[in-house]
């Protein structure tokens, strides 16, 4: 996808991070051509397409997109601030992702961490021990010729390697996500009247449901059974809006049946989140029953 009409571009050389790394991998995406050199000499930076992370300035029409001058490179709406590879996506990247769905999943998982991490953000907090991120990733690419032990253009590059093998991954998924939620909006509109929703497919569902309605419960076909999923107050985590009931905890078959009623009950989670049946009616009967369940 040359007609980006970059061919050459330039980051700062020393060690690197997910900002800078990413930034190549996408534009690398869109033109596998794109050369880049590592630099903070001004007549080189001045002899290339666009500069990356480097030279003091963020004016997409000259394709300079640094975030380090004073007044940075503006910030989104919920206000995190845009590094490199952030004002990368938010110019290029809907091209790669075709669709505002796809185009906001990249940024809300991908991006705007990485962005955030350049800024010195914290975007969470560790309850015991801290996660090892996509920055903690690229940084251990870095730190060999950190140490003068490894040539850092190679380093780089292997590293540039790895950031677009996920980009094309999560780029996948994306498009995958997209075409999820227009079926969960499709599915939702002849649920209108219940706690639930019965998927005809498993899809990634957590966005519109959380998001956009008052559901208790999902429902899809996954392999040989049916799970009905209780939904979180937020994306990705627990508090539940409503869990299963207490005494279905950790049943499963025969007791769990037994206990609901439902012959064809398999499974439930002894943290309420999750159950299984073996047909579509029993996954549908166990949801109404913890919907009204006191």
């Amino acid at each position: 996808m040359s007609d980006i009409n970059i061919c050459r571009i330039a980051v700062h050389d020393g060690g690197f991070h997910a900002d800078d790394v990413f930034a190549v991998a996408l534009l690398k995406l869109l033109n596998p051509d794109i050369d880049f050199i590592r630099t903070l000499d001004q007549e080189k930076l001045s002899g290339v397409d666009a500069r990356i992370d480097v030279g003091g300035k963020y004016c997409h029409e000259t394709k300079d997109y640094d975030h380090h001058q004073k007044e940075g490179a503006g910030k989104r709406e919920n206000g995190i601030p845009y590094a490199s590879a952030g004002l990368i996506w938010k110019h290029y990247g809907y091209i790669l992702a075709g669709s505002q769905d796809a185009f906001d999943y990249i940024d809300e998982k991908i991006m705007q961490y990485i962005d955030a991490n350049d800024n010195g953000i914290k975007t969470h907090e560790a309850m015991t021990a801290a996660p090892y991120t996509l920055a903690d990733m690229i940084r251990a690419y870095s730190y060999p010729c950190e140490q003068g032990s490894v040539d850092p253009m190679v380093q780089f590059g292997l590293a540039t390697g790895v950031a677009m093998n996920i980009m094309q991954n999560e780029l996948m998924k994306a498009n995958d996500f997209a075409e999820h939620n227009q079926i969960v909006r499709e599915t939702l509109k002849r649920y209108a009247e219940k706690p639930y929703v019965l998927l005809p497919k498993k899809c990634m569902w957590e966005r519109v449901i959380v998001r956009e309605t008052d559901k208790l419960y999902v429902i899809y076909p996954d392999s040989s059974k049916w799970k009905i999923h209780a939904v979180p107050i937020e994306e990705d985590c627990l508090p539940l809006r409503k869990p299963f009931p207490k005494p279905w905890a950790g049943l499963m078959d025969d007791a769990l049946a037994k206990e609901t009623g439902v012959p064809d009950a398999k499974f439930c989670h002894k943290n309420l989140f999750l159950a299984t049946a073996k047909t579509q009616e029993a996954a549908t009967k166990l949801a109404e029953l913890a919907s009204t369940y006191t």
